[in-house]
């Protein structure tokens, strides 16, 4: 998810370099594949917590993955929704 979001965020700022809509429209189309990786990412830890009953320990790293996982997509979401990024 990570490789995604910091490729996601070369292509928006290739687009604005180039002043090309079509690399940027590909960037917005890119934000739906971030937006599955999360709700993915959050189904299997709550199916996680739910079978294993993890130690605090282990719920902290499935924790962690979870607000990592929303950050990733908040930082993708901001790129698409940067209106320079719209003005090319």
């Amino acid at each position: 998810m990570g490789e995604t979001a910091i490729e996601q965020v070369r292509m928006a700022i290739k687009a604005l370099e180039e002043s090309n809509p079509a690399l940027a429209d590909q960037v917005i189309v890119a934000d739906d594949k971030l937006d599955r990786l999360e709700i993915e990412i959050d189904d299997e830890a709550v199916r996680y917590m739910n079978l294993r009953a993890p130690i605090a320990s282990d719920l902290r790293l499935v924790i962690v993955g979870m607000k990592a996982s929303h950050d990733l997509e908040r930082w993708g979401t901001r790129r698409r929704a940067s209106p320079s990024a719209r003005s090319s």
